[in-house]
């Protein structure tokens, strides 16, 4: 809006008709505070921020306990990762989880419905870099290409994987993962120093912009991959 027409909303702000309250939604708060800033004067303001997965899964829980259906603690947990702060996005993927098949809800159905890549080959990623196994970089890319596998969301996994082993070797608790990654992390982390960590993950900030550009992410995500297996 114009600086006139911010002029005009706020004589209607300051005397508003009657029995009447006004809302007013952005994304971008900072331009009003650069150009109205008596309007923020007279607002009570309310910042909405991305829900946390522990809320997601509690809620998902709450209306499974309501349509009486058993779920998976894994499966929640792989339905809250993948709502990514939405609390409705979360239901919305339970649903498509419930219309998919009958009976419990598992972490392998989700999975399925989602397109999700298995704990096992992250686990995979793990032991070529503690093994320094560059030839098995190859097969691991094959395994992934084989099961349609997203190589950007596989290279997002990776990242967090690792920044959970880091967490690991520091003392810290993992939050938001499945058990059987859990484990995983756990297994790998005696063995990867947190020094040698960051610098991996330093590695996979300078790699995923050529990866996000990439002609051909498969050779992309191979190179990254081959540069933490042969990191000294």
């Amino acid at each position: 809006l114009t600086r006139e027409a911010w002029n005009a909303l706020l004589k209607i702000l300051e005397e508003p008709p009657p029995r009447v309250v006004f809302v007013f939604a952005t994304t971008e708060p900072h331009k009003i505070a650069q150009t109205a800033a008596p309007i923020l004067s007279r607002l009570q303001r309310f910042d909405f921020r991305r829900i946390g997965p522990h809320a997601i899964v509690e809620r998902l829980k709450h209306v499974l306990a309501a349509e009486a259906v058993v779920a998976e603690e894994d499966a929640l947990h792989l339905i809250a990762k993948s709502a990514d702060g939405g609390m409705r996005d979360g239901l919305s993927i339970l649903d498509q989880v419930l219309s998919f098949g009958e009976g419990p809800v598992t972490a392998e159905r989700v999975r399925e419905v989602l397109g999700l890549i298995p704990d096992d080959l992250y686990g995979e990623m793990l032991r070529l870099i503690a093994e320094r196994d560059a030839p098995a970089v190859f097969t691991l890319v094959d395994r992934l290409t084989e099961a349609g596998a997203d190589m950007g969301e596989f290279v997002g996994g990776a990242g967090e994987t690792l920044r959970a082993v880091l967490l690991v070797g520091l003392g810290g608790e993992i939050q938001g993962m499945t058990e059987g990654l859990q484990a995983l992390v756990r297994r790998y982390a005696p063995r990867l120093s947190p020094a040698d960590v960051v610098r991996l993950l330093a590695v996979l900030g300078e790699a995923e912009r050529q990866i996000r550009s990439s002609g051909n992410t498969r050779i992309a995500v191979e190179l990254l991959l081959l540069r933490w297996a042969m990191m000294d």
